[in-house]
């Protein structure tokens, strides 16, 4: 149960933080103060930060409290995105537009890269994805329907976490990314607003669950111009 609720507590945080609550302090509150806001343990308190922490949102200070790190640049990935596009540009506004969805059997290079037998379920979604009304994202996804069976296309247009938690699936675990450059074909370029042969950065990044299985490919082709990595690190 304490599990579950270090986590709640972990998000409300880190939403008072996208939200500009600490801002003018750059500082969280109190471990007391958290304990009254929540009603909860010190040490619930404590893994809700320590997660703060580790996701790069602040710092501690030994006697003196956790301080906020600085803002991230605006448009930037994070690497170690498992929220999804939505989560992680707020408080920007981010829209979609569909392309193209189907369900489809796994060819060789989908079977490959899904590790599963050719001719597996697969769901598929192609979409560009616009941030503040920017174009900034064109997105192939790959979805294993052998572990995610009832999964459709409204979950599709939703978050991979977000069907997870609804549905009580098995959590991500484990997400592998590599990222390389490209140049953009015709339609990629078309509705990045770029040119035909443009660079632009694509990330892989694939999805597993605690035993191993890939749940989720996704191919994303970003805007060179609009769109920039971020990795945080934390050694303390």
């Amino acid at each position: 149960m304490m599990g579950s609720k270090y986590r709640e507590i972990f998000a409300i945080l880190e939403n008072d933080i996208q939200e500009g609550r600490y801002d003018e302090t750059r500082k969280l509150l109190t471990e007391d103060a958290y304990i009254e806001r929540f009603n909860v343990s010190r040490n619930t308190v404590r893994r809700a930060i320590d997660l703060l922490i580790k996701r790069g949102y602040c710092f501690p200070v030994q006697g003196s409290g956790v301080f906020l790190r600085r803002k991230k640049p605006p448009y930037s990935i994070d690497l170690e995105n498992i929220y999804g596009l939505t989560h992680y540009m707020a408080p920007l506004p981010v829209t979609n537009k569909i392309i193209n969805h189907a369900r489809i059997e796994a060819d060789t290079e989908i079977a490959k890269q899904l590790d599963v037998p050719v001719g597996s379920p697969v769901l598929y979604l192609e979409r560009i994805r616009y941030v503040d009304g920017i174009p900034f994202v064109y997105e192939y996804n790959y979805f294993n329907l052998l572990v995610l069976h009832d999964m459709t296309y409204e979950h599709l247009i939703g978050s991979l976490y977000t069907y997870l938690e609804q549905t009580g699936k098995a959590p991500i675990a484990f997400i592998d990314t590599v990222i390389h450059v490209i140049r953009i074909n015709e339609k990629e370029a078309e509705h990045l607003q770029l040119e035909n042969g443009d660079p632009g950065f694509e990330i892989d990044c694939y999805a597993m669950i605690r035993t191993g299985e890939v749940i989720q490919w996704v191919r994303d082709l970003f805007h060179y111009k609009n769109a920039r990595a971020l990795k945080i690190a934390t050694y303390i």
